[in-house]
């Protein structure tokens, strides 16, 4: 039996959040390679389609569209800026400005990409 807490470090800032895609929204109409969402310290661990269907570790080709819902995993102030972040101009501000951030606190190496 696993503490998914800990395993996770969940008392330590870093959370799991479903993300629903919206229109208008940042993330939508793109793949996952192209979001980069691993340069901003934030994994997606699963995507559920609006007619059920889950991908589970889904891949960098994997597209995200409106009325999709991403799990995703990392430090909770991002994974709520990320839900609340819109498609153009700003969207990508603050996706630069993230990525920097996360380079910022120690984490120079470039993440692999989902």
């Amino acid at each position: 039996l696993n503490d998914y807490t800990a395993l996770l470090h969940l008392t330590e800032g870093f959370s799991v959040l479903e993300v629903e895609v919206q229109d208008g929204d940042w993330l939508g109409g793109r793949n996952l390679a192209t979001l980069a969402l691993p340069k901003e310290g934030i994994i997606v661990l699963g995507i559920r389609r609006p007619d059920g269907t889950y991908i589970g570790t889904p891949t960098g080709n994997t597209g995200v569209d409106v009325g999709d819902t991403l799990t995703v995993y990392g430090r909770f102030a991002q994974l709520e800026e990320l839900n609340h972040r819109k498609h153009g101009t700003s969207g990508m501000y603050a996706h630069l400005t993230a990525v920097t951030e996360h380079k910022r606190d120690g984490n120079e190496k470039d993440e692999a990409v989902n």
